[in-house]
């Protein structure tokens, strides 16, 4: 069973940190109590964005230290089989203003999918955006879900139309993988759904009285 990544928001009022007033949970929530919002197969690529060597919002390791009334701290805490100095590598937390959520749209990062060789040509240059009429071709049986698998590329984009990467790809068989690379919008690599699910946390206060916590399990 794939360790999920789970996401719970919690507000900032007088009586410390706690779930906001108007909080509206979604029915598929496994702990929706504590504040949980989204919960994540490990395979999502953009999850680097905020977990990862090259993290651009990276979220912070273990509890915050104001946990004052936090439903999912002092869940955590009472818990017999949990410890915050055993499971600091499965806790972490972000204030939202970090997450520079107004920069989605517009600011763009490379990442890379391996494709079959022959499928090469249609990304470019390796940095412009994912060639969409590629999904309608009756031929491309690759993942379906390739974009929402998609990674952060940390190397150079990988250019299919000229140089050594149009070389290694054209000796390589038709069918063998080769790593691809383009551009995306932040909000683009994390996809509609999530995306809209990290922007409507906004309606539950300034971003400054804002965090997320992240537990994997």
């Amino acid at each position: 069973m794939p360790i999920y990544r789970h996401l719970y928001i919690e507000h900032r009022g007088d009586d410390g940190w706690g779930i906001p007033n108007a909080f509206a949970p979604k029915a598929n929530m496994f702990h929706p109590e504590l504040g949980q919002f989204a919960w994540v197969h490990p395979r999502a690529g953009w999850l680097d964005l905020f977990w990862s060597e090259d993290a651009i919002f990276p979220f912070q390791p273990g509890a915050p230290e104001e946990r004052g009334s936090s439903p999912l701290l002092n869940h955590l805490k009472n818990r017999r089989d949990y410890g915050f100095d055993r499971n600091e590598d499965s806790l972490s937390w972000l204030p939202l203003t970090e997450m520079w959520l107004d920069s989605w749209q517009d600011e763009t990062v490379l990442v890379g999918y391996p494709v079959e060789a022959r499928w090469v040509p249609h990304f470019g240059d390796g940095n412009s955006p994912f060639p969409i009429d590629l999904l309608s071709d009756p031929d491309f049986k690759e993942d379906r879900d390739l974009r929402e698998r998609a990674r952060l590329w940390r190397g150079a984009p990988i250019n299919g139309m000229s140089g050594a990467d149009r070389f290694r790809w054209s000796i390589r068989p038709p069918h063998a993988a080769f790593n691809v690379t383009w551009r995306e919008t932040i909000a683009e690599l994390i996809g509609g759904r999530y995306a809209q699910l990290f922007t409507s946390l906004r309606d539950y206060g300034r971003d400054e009285d804002l965090r997320i916590l992240s537990v994997c399990g």
